[in-house]
């Protein structure tokens, strides 16, 4: 079978690990809406067996876990994305070092994707649409902060929110959570997006690890708006919250 022989399902597969980097079996059947696992795991075996995607099957490396193995792009994958419009070449260049993301980096991935879900099913309970674009759309997007927001939200219901997300990882040293927050101070301040977006400045959500963090951050964005008198709205959630109940009217504690 030439390489290019894929499926328009598996085409689809490709392009939501381009977006998202790393994902589950039972992530993409979800992001598919399709009724069959095993379909999936078939079409998903066909791609791995022709170096198309990566596997990592966590039970090789003596983990016990009931969780699904993990999928990224393979080598091959560049020839075929390299031909579609939603594609950047030099994003596909990644795809020669994927295998060798760390844990930590994997598991980021993993959670913005449970995230997408989360949000999308808050959206739904308020009759609301979801646009979720990743890092990898963002990239298409001019004028937007630099280093790129883990997201970036659009919720159409009765009224149009946009928003910026953070999702902050445990293991990130206080000085560089901080350098992030304060980043958006400063790109608010340079009025990149009021000048060239005609459409509000979003608000920023930022998902902590941990209530220590979170109060830190709490009191950190205070001082800073208010003495650079700046009006961003900031939103601080925690992740196991989420996690566990997922998004709620009282998820968000708001400055």
């Amino acid at each position: 079978m030439h390489i290019t022989s894929i499926t328009p399902k598996q085409t689809q597969l490709l392009l939501l690990l381009y977006r998202y980097r790393f994902l589950t079996s039972l992530h993409l059947q979800k992001f598919l809406n399709h009724k069959s696992h095993t379909l999936i795991n078939h079409w998903l075996t066909d791609l791995v067996e022709r170096n198309i995607i990566g596997k990592i099957d966590l039970k090789k490396f003596g983990i016990i876990t009931s969780k699904p193995s993990l999928y990224y792009l393979g080598l091959k994958s560049r020839v075929i994305l390299s031909e579609m419009k939603e594609c950047r070449p030099d994003l596909l260049e990644r795809v020669y070092q994927e295998k060798r993301r760390s844990v930590a980096f994997r598991q980021h991935a993993l959670s913005l994707a449970d995230l997408y879900f989360q949000f999308l099913e808050a959206a739904s309970k308020q009759r609301a649409t979801l646009q979720f674009f990743t890092k990898t759309d963002i990239a298409d997007f001019a004028y937007a902060p630099l280093p790129f927001p883990d997201a970036y939200l659009i919720i159409k219901g009765e009224q149009t929110h946009r928003y910026f997300l953070e999702l902050i990882d445990g293991a990130e040293k206080w000085f560089v959570v901080d350098r992030k927050i304060k980043r958006y101070i400063s790109y608010y301040q340079k009025e990149y997006w009021q000048n060239h977006v005609k459409v509000p400045f979003p608000s920023i959500l930022v998902i902590c690890p941990n209530v220590k963090l979170q109060r830190h951050l709490q009191l950190l964005v205070t001082e800073e708006l208010e003495r650079d008198d700046v009006e961003i709205a900031f939103f601080f959630s925690i992740h196991a919250d989420i996690q566990e109940r997922g998004i709620q009217p009282d998820t968000w504690k708001a400055m």
